[in-house]
């Protein structure tokens, strides 16, 4: 084996302690790895409990709305329909538009 490495000009003990360099931080790599997925979802739950939480109030604003004396409160309900409805179809069409293009037609080419 030494004859191999003089005759590609590398230190195989460099070689050796690069490799167990790298293998040791593996473990870290994995664990750190593990701990961004946990913070992902930790986000991603405090956003879905955020949406829940205003879309049961546009729910009561309508109900409010409908009942005497809400008139003074539609515009309001009317920004958080805006507001709501306007994530949802963007964020859709966002995830469905550049995985699906869609096929031209002879029509309309």
């Amino acid at each position: 084996m030494p004859s191999v490495g003089e005759a590609a000009n590398v230190d195989l003990t460099e070689v050796r302690d690069g490799e167990a360099y790298a293998n040791a931080y593996d473990p870290l790599i994995d664990e750190l790895e593990s701990l961004r997925q946990i913070v992902r979802k930790a986000v991603a739950l405090r956003r879905l409990k955020s949406a829940r939480g205003a879309r049961s109030i546009y729910r009561i604003g309508k109900s409010y709305v409908l009942a005497d004396g809400g008139d003074n409160a539609k515009t309001h309900v009317q920004e958080m329909k805006k507001a709501l409805h306007g994530r949802r179809r963007a964020a859709d069409a966002q995830t469905t538009s550049p995985e699906t293009p869609t096929p031209k037609t002879p029509a309309t080419q």
